[in-house]
């Protein structure tokens, strides 16, 4: 879990060469295209509604982040497509954010201006996310970004 101080956390390796082989297969839908709203930032995704391949359960689950999985999905921001500074504000207390890239480019970044952070969220690597603070996307790039998202509850991790 996150540290008061910490907005992100990059926490182990995990392989996602099984998820890129089925991610051609798997169906976005776009959301909020060119919202305003900071609670619902444009972006298409998989929906948690949305049986997902075996492969991402599985990973999923043997990530052995403790608690319970809230939801699954993934997120995939278009070519030069950013997430607008917002505040996760309807997450409540006791869940976690986590994130694994699997699509991304080194010029893309998350960023927390409040806390004068940024960094580039690796492909293939698992992390744990602070969204109850203000964070943003900027994707200046010609290239997607993919991301498996997973919010959990009372994790252990």
């Amino acid at each position: 879990m996150l540290q008061d101080n910490e907005v992100y956390k990059k926490i182990k390796a995990v392989d996602i060469q099984p998820i890129l082989a089925v991610l051609s297969s798997l169906q976005f839908i776009s959301i909020c295209q060119g919202s305003t709203d900071p609670n619902h930032p444009p972006c298409s995704v998989v929906l948690p509604s949305v049986k997902l391949p075996e492969e991402i359960t599985s990973m999923v689950l043997g990530l052995n982040l403790g608690g319970e999985t809230h939801r699954v999905f993934l997120r995939k921001l278009e070519n030069g497509q950013c997430i607008p500074p917002h505040i996760d504000s309807w997450v409540p207390k006791g869940w976690s954010r986590f994130h694994i890239p699997l699509i991304s480019h080194s010029d893309i970044k998350m960023r927390w201006p409040m806390d004068n952070i940024e960094v580039h969220l690796e492909p293939g690597y698992l992390y744990e996310v602070r969204v109850d603070r203000l964070h943003e996307v900027i994707n200046p790039t010609n290239c997607e970004r993919i991301h498996i998202q997973i919010d959990q509850i009372n994790t252990t991790i």
